[in-house]
């Protein structure tokens, strides 16, 4: 446990040169989720009888 705590916790460079293109590709997973969802939520509202609000 002691050795734990007394970690150094720097990033490797090998880390850091991937770190942008996990962020990239995390944005670009979330705007292609919610074009999905934005898509299919007229279907499901449909399939589930909601009446549409204005």
């Amino acid at each position: 446990m002691v050795e734990a705590a007394n970690a150094n916790p720097t990033v490797s460079a090998e880390t850091l040169k991937y770190l942008p293109w996990l962020v990239a590709v995390a944005l670009f997973m979330e705007n292609l989720d919610a074009t999905i969802v934005h898509t299919a939520v007229p279907t499901m509202a449909a399939n589930l009888h909601v009446a549409r609000s204005v």
